[in-house]
């Protein structure tokens, strides 16, 4: 048996790698619908694709007019839920790539290539999120990925939350994402040479497409993960809640995992 395989004397040149930021172009904040501008000039004569990354701070703001709940970005793709088209050109404008619903294409993709350690990493870097035993699942529901008000990245954890107090912007925080680009340059694990600079043009998606509800608290999505009214008394001979009568307080089952009002997934208002 031949040991060449192993042992290969070969005249590599090590090679100093530094990291660049590029901010983007057009602005530092933007919203639903808006495009980011951002070029990789010819300075960066070379680059790593699959180690660049869009870094970006997301904060989220309730509706003007609705309802206080608990709103975060999709479950399963976190961050590029945002990204609704994305175009690659040279410097001089020649496109290179271009993919329209980009986040459809991104949600397919992580449906098929997914491991625990995998999502594990997705939900530190690009804002996922994923089922915990701390709100699970009792009366014969499928488990969901969208249930963790507990230490979500997009608002104040239950362990620093007052649950008193009406649930409003100031208990949203700032997500840091990373979010790799899934194009054909980006996910390339070769040394790019930027010889005629690069520019992306990246179109958001609309305010009305981003965000999720929990599932444990939406009518329409798993309605077995929502809490169960009990009773008006909390005895164990319960008492009915009358259709059109006030109450001051009101008592819920123990199912899926109601046990203390850090469990519960609703908030005050």
């Amino acid at each position: 048996m031949s040991s060449s395989g192993y042992w290969t004397a070969e005249d590599k040149i090590p090679i100093g790698q530094t990291k660049v930021a590029i901010p983007s172009e057009n602005g530092l904040s933007y919203g639903g619908g808006q495009k980011i501008d951002i070029t990789i000039g010819r300075d960066v004569q070379f680059f790593q694709p699959k180690e660049s990354y869009l870094k970006c701070d997301v904060k989220i703001s309730l509706p003007s007019g609705k309802r206080p709940t608990r709103l975060s970005l999709d479950e399963y793709i976190g961050g590029q839920v945002l990204i609704k088209d994305l175009r690659v050109y040279t410097q001089n404008g020649i496109l290179l790539e271009e993919i329209q619903g980009y986040n459809t294409a991104v949600s397919v993709m992580y449906d098929y290539e997914s491991n625990g350690n995998i999502r594990n990493k997705r939900e530190m870097t690009e804002g996922t999120t994923s089922a915990t035993s701390f709100y699970r699942g009792t009366d014969s529901s499928t488990q969901s990925d969208n249930v963790n008000h507990v230490n979500s990245p997009y608002y104040d954890r239950v362990a620093n939350a007052d649950t008193t107090e009406v649930f409003d912007n100031d208990d949203y925080v700032v997500a840091k994402l990373l979010l790799p680009l899934h194009t054909g340059i980006f996910q390339n694990d070769k040394i790019f040479p930027n010889t005629m600079g690069l520019r992306l043009e990246i179109i958001l998606e609309q305010t009305n497409v981003v965000f999720r509800q929990l599932d444990s608290v939406n009518k329409n999505n798993r309605t077995t993960l929502n809490p169960r009214f009990h009773s008006l008394n909390g005895s164990k001979v319960p008492d009915t809640w009358a259709n059109g009568a006030d109450a001051a307080a009101f008592y819920v089952d123990r199912i899926n995992h109601n046990i203390g009002v850090e469990n519960f997934p609703f908030v005050v208002g």
